[in-house]
């Protein structure tokens, strides 16, 4: 701003206007970011927040917006269509990229099901098992009582002695 004063005498009065309404736009951008601050909002460009307002490009850029991606994405795990949804999401993301890069991703995400398969295979081992019954169980007993006449209890040979 200007020293009032001897400045004044040598501004034109078009100037001076000019010079007024310079620093009442000021005055009113500075109340304008006091009132979003004691509010809670934002102050971005374009009003943009959160996963829009980001434009990554440098590697930690995108690390932070994968992060945030994540985040989102993640809060519906829980929703029968999830698995569709990454499916769809993936075949239409990769569609863009060269033949080296999908084979990265391919790779991947192969590694991660083989430790996945992995994971669950030492799961189920760990796992106390019924003991077996030999012979097959339930179904091996009835068709072996079926074979043997003793499934009725032995009922079905008192009348085969009736004459």
């Amino acid at each position: 701003m200007r020293e009032l004063g001897e400045n004044e005498e040598e501004l034109s009065p078009e100037e001076l206007l000019a010079d007024k309404l310079r620093v009442k736009k000021l005055q009113e951008e500075a109340d304008l970011e006091l009132a979003k601050d004691a509010f809670g909002v934002s102050s971005t460009a374009s009003g943009v927040t959160g996963l829009d307002a980001m434009c990554p490009s440098s590697k930690e850029d995108f690390t932070e917006f994968e992060n945030k991606l994540k985040e989102k994405i993640s809060q519906f795990e829980t929703s029968v269509h999830y698995s569709s949804f990454l499916d769809s999401l993936f075949r239409e993301l990769c569609i863009s990229l060269e033949i080296e890069d999908l084979k990265k991703v391919s790779n991947s995400l192969t590694a991660l099901l083989s430790e996945k398969q992995k994971q669950e295979k030492q799961n189920k081992g760990k796992k106390k098992k019924k003991g077996v019954v030999a012979g097959g169980g339930l179904k091996a007993q009835l068709r072996d009582d079926m074979e043997y006449g003793e499934f009725d209890g032995g009922y079905a040979q008192d009348y085969e002695d009736f004459m």
